[in-house]
């Protein structure tokens, strides 16, 4: 069954050490139970970001929306929509219980907060930024909703889902 689910993700099945990604640093802040990573791709040492999710079991809940998460990512294209790279599904053991590890490889983005503070950036700047990754935001969920069909406005959880978490907010 793990075999079938890790086919169904799409990567390549053989684990991290056949990822073609560094895994780097995490970003302090994080999207729900997703964890974002700065990551290069072994090849040419171009930036990636990799975000990857972890359940205790492969039938965890999280991972199923995860895994709905990664198949969506790979067809959808537009321009508030990270770039699907790459996936690939873990199991490792740590203190003898399974873990379940989606990995996820997309265009390098960085959070709009750490984004501010990189370009030193105060008041009205700093305001008009934020409202400019909030308009990202609408219109990618916007997208997603009319025009992809995959979001529900009235959907109570769709700000935690797997599809928000793909929205750019970046420059």
């Amino acid at each position: 069954m793990f075999k079938f689910l890790k086919e169904v993700v799409g990567g390549s099945g053989a684990g991290l050490k056949d990822l073609p990604y560094n895994i780097g640093e995490a970003y302090p802040s994080a999207w729900g139970s997703w964890v974002h990573h700065r990551g290069t791709n072994k090849d040419d040492g171009s930036p990636v970001s990799i975000f990857s999710l972890t359940g205790s079991t492969a039938q965890d809940g999280h991972l199923a929306a995860g895994r709905n998460g990664v198949k969506r990512l790979r067809t959808v294209r537009h321009p508030n929509i990270l770039s699907f790279l790459h996936s690939t599904e873990v199991e490792t053991y740590e203190g003898g219980s399974p873990k379940v590890t989606i990995y996820i490889v997309t265009e390098p983005v960085m959070p709009l907060t750490d984004k501010i503070k990189e370009l030193g950036l105060e008041g009205t700047q700093r305001d008009e930024y934020y409202a400019w990754g909030l308009h990202q935001v609408a219109k990618a969920v916007s997208f997603l909703n009319n025009d992809c069909k995959l979001v529900s406005i009235y959907e109570p959880n769709v700000v935690s889902g797997s599809h928000v978490l793909f929205c750019c907010c970046y420059s």
